[in-house]
């Protein structure tokens, strides 16, 4: 099991960080929860930016491990 999470670990990430972009309008919708009383409105544009960054710096594929022959 902890090879299987090691080898998605980006595409884990990628779903928690989708989920944290559309749960504010999920909550907002369903619950009347207000997301700015976590994260400010001003500094949302600077969360999807920085989840945009991890993204880029994670690149979307299955992980190698280090004991696979794609490794060397």
């Amino acid at each position: 099991m902890w090879n299987t999470i090691r080898r998605w670990r980006t595409w884990i990430v990628n779903l928690l960080a989708a989920v944290l972009l559309v749960l504010p309008e999920i909550l907002q919708a369903f619950a009347g929860f207000n997301w700015g009383e976590i994260v400010p409105p001003r500094y949302l544009p600077f969360v999807t930016l920085g989840l945009v960054v991890v993204n880029i710096l994670m690149r979307p594929r299955a992980a190698v491990l280090p004991h696979e022959a794609e490794d060397k």
